[in-house]
């Protein structure tokens, strides 16, 4: 099995990355990992 990873692209937001299709928000969980999570517009990624 390949895995194909896809490069995370600059946004103005800070924080928030673009990943072809939706965008990606970089955040802290209560635990203090670091997660990842997709939304389908720039506007919900901001929020």
């Amino acid at each position: 099995m390949e895995v194909v990873s896809a490069l995370l692209g600059r946004t103005s937001v800070p924080g928030v990355c673009r990943r072809g299709g939706p965008d990606v928000v970089a955040y802290r969980a209560p635990s203090g990992t670091q997660r990842r999570r997709t939304e389908a517009k720039l506007g919900e990624a901001r929020a």
